[in-house]
């Protein structure tokens, strides 16, 4: 969940708000509505929509322990599980909210892609010199597998500030543009 979702997520949400820019359709709304009425509810669609597919997953895995491993604690493995879930699904928004900034920024969805990939790549270039700033820092993921410690809330933390981050400035871009 944590190592391929973010390439998922990209390939996902790269064009939510570039391509109905570059086809023209925001003017074609029926009622008037803010542009943060727009940025936030399909920032928020976005987010429930990664969300729900990873609790489907975890879920699923669960049952499959369940009725297929013999001496399975399934009500204790759902607890870790749903725990694991909640701390495992912060990178992922932080993934999904860099990708809605470069999305309100650029007009070709195409190119909202390109950028949201050498952004990653650049983050984990960025860990060599830098590895505080770099959201693939081994201290920030592990701290996502030791639950209910400070290392843990220090990792959902930093990944809540890369989402605050990431996603204000999406914001404050997507208010400026022209559509």
């Amino acid at each position: 969940m944590l190592l391929g979702t973010p390439a998922l997520i990209l390939m996902i949400h790269y064009d939510k708000l570039a391509q109905e820019n570059y086809d023209g359709t925001f003017r074609y709304y029926l009622f008037r509505t803010s542009r943060a009425k727009i940025y936030w509810s399909k920032f928020a669609s976005a987010l429930a929509e990664i969300a729900l597919i990873t609790l489907t997953a975890t879920l699923i895995a669960v049952l499959y322990g369940h009725f297929k491993l013999d001496n399975f604690d399934t009500l204790k493995v759902l607890g870790y599980s749903l725990k694991y879930w909640l701390a495992g699904i912060t990178p992922l928004l932080a993934f999904s909210s860099m990708v809605f900034m470069f999305s309100s920024w650029v007009k070709r969805p195409f190119l909202a892609l390109l950028l949201s990939a050498a952004t990653v790549i650049g983050a984990g270039v960025i860990m060599n010199w830098y590895p505080w700033m770099s959201p693939f820092n081994l201290d920030y993921w592990k701290g996502l597998f030791v639950p209910g410690t400070q290392l843990m809330l220090n990792s959902v933390l930093i990944y809540l500030g890369y989402t605050a981050l990431f996603s204000t400035l999406g914001f404050l871009i997507f208010k400026k543009r022209d559509l």
